[in-house]
């Protein structure tokens, strides 16, 4: 790597996550690399997620935690208003129940950047819970570690953002594959890293998996309407990765219906959110008054 020692902005939203934010703060804390700050926006919890943040940043004095509390507006507003109040040459946006394993992650992520001139990086995922459908989440996650489809950059060139602009703020569901085609299309450079992984820690029963697909389908149509091609291409059910795969399914039968089974369920759920959210868009046909 270069003798370039840029700032890395990690940033974080989070709402009521007393008992996993200290996972995370603790995984960024033990980063290899040195030049980072950590901006979390905490997006209106009412549990002791704040208390948490300030414990950590006392137990942590040699990482910069930024803090940033706003009114409940979603995960999207609360990634936009970290990018305006971060610093950083690159930005890596990261959930609140992620984890970083290794300690080399940024140290990697700006090798990759710096010395190959990327400008934006994905970077693949493990599923870190318990129970059968963690599991199967687990082995999607890597079934889908070489489709580019169903992988956005994280990872970003703080130049990137300032030309191709922020996270749309109207959706709650694919926000990061909308802004990933805009990097796509404005011609930037980004890459799949694959000597590095985040553990993503996953709902862990099928009720939560509803919960949260549903929610997603609400603003999902916002997404397919404004790029059609690229949502078909990224959410049909059959996955070309599927069949590239096709020996993991084999290997692992079960986990594979496992995945199958939660895929139509999940889809199944998102469509109910996408009808329930256009049923509430149409107007209501007016009564007419009798005029006897």
């Amino acid at each position: 790597m270069s003798n370039a020692n840029p700032l890395v902005s990690i940033i974080v939203p989070t709402f009521n996550r007393a008992a996993q934010i200290s996972l995370f703060v603790k995984s960024v804390a033990r980063q290899g690399y040195e030049n980072i700050e950590l901006i979390i926006v905490d997006d209106g919890s009412q549990d002791e997620t704040k208390k948490v943040i300030e414990a950590c940043a006392k137990e942590n004095p040699n990482l910069i935690i930024r803090l940033i509390s706003q009114k409940h507006g979603g995960m999207t507003r609360a990634r936009n208003n970290g990018f305006l109040n971060s610093r950083g040459d690159y930005c890596w946006f990261l959930d609140s129940d992620m984890e970083l394993p290794i300690g080399k992650e940024v140290e990697e992520c700006i090798r990759k950047c710096v010395d190959e001139h990327f400008d934006a990086l994905m970077i693949p995922e493990r599923s870190q819970g318990k129970g059968f459908w963690a599991r199967c989440r687990g082995f999607e996650k890597i079934i889908n570690d070489d489709d580019l489809n169903k992988n956005a950059v994280r990872f970003i060139r703080r130049e990137v953002l300032d030309q191709v602009g922020l996270y749309d703020p109207n959706l709650t569901a694919a926000e990061d594959f909308e802004f990933h085609n805009r990097v796509k299309k404005a011609g930037f450079r980004f890459a799949l890293i694959k000597n590095i992984f985040i553990y993503h820690h996953e709902v862990d029963s099928i009720k939560k998996m509803i919960k949260k697909a549903f929610g997603y389908g609400k603003t999902m149509s916002l997404y397919i309407k404004k790029r059609p091609k690229e949502a078909f291409e990224q959410f049909f059910i059959i996955r070309p990765a599927y069949f590239k795969n096709w020996k993991l399914f084999i290997k692992d039968p079960i986990s594979g219906f496992g995945l199958l089974t939660m895929k139509f369920v999940q889809y199944s759920a998102a469509a109910a959110g996408i009808i329930v959210y256009l049923g509430r868009k149409i107007p209501r046909p007016q009564k007419i008054k009798s005029s006897n």
